[in-house]
């Protein structure tokens, strides 16, 4: 199943997405983003939370797509914490040294507090 976003909750400056099927590009046309498709290019100036939950499978390029997001939500003002990932999950992350450079939050009380200033794990 190639993964999709599903909207939680969006009001004010803070969203909650959550993603459904892996985390990975497979599928996708070259150009295409699940944040554009959903909100526009203007996702990226507001504070998103984005819980793993439901996801149980992470590839590379899974983990390029949620760097080269960051990297545009910073670049625009905004924040992205990706929060909820399971245990597999982590170890790629850690493994990649993404938890160096990544907002990641065990849960979404964690994630909350990263838009407060809060480092991230």
């Amino acid at each position: 199943m190639t993964m999709e976003l599903k909207l939680v909750w969006n009001e004010g400056d803070v969203v909650r997405l959550e993603t459904l099927g892996k985390v990975s590009r497979d599928g996708w046309a070259p150009a295409q983003n699940p944040f554009v498709d959903l909100f526009g290019p203007t996702i990226f100036s507001r504070k998103v939370l984005l819980n793993l939950q439901s996801s149980h499978y992470l590839d590379s390029t899974g983990v390029e797509w949620l760097l080269s997001n960051h990297k545009r939500f910073n670049a625009a003002g905004g924040k992205l914490v990706i929060h909820s990932f399971n245990p597999v999950m982590s170890q790629i992350l850690k493994m990649m040294r993404m938890d160096l450079v990544l907002n990641l939050a065990k849960d979404e009380a964690a994630a909350l507090e990263m838009f407060n200033g809060a480092p991230h794990e």
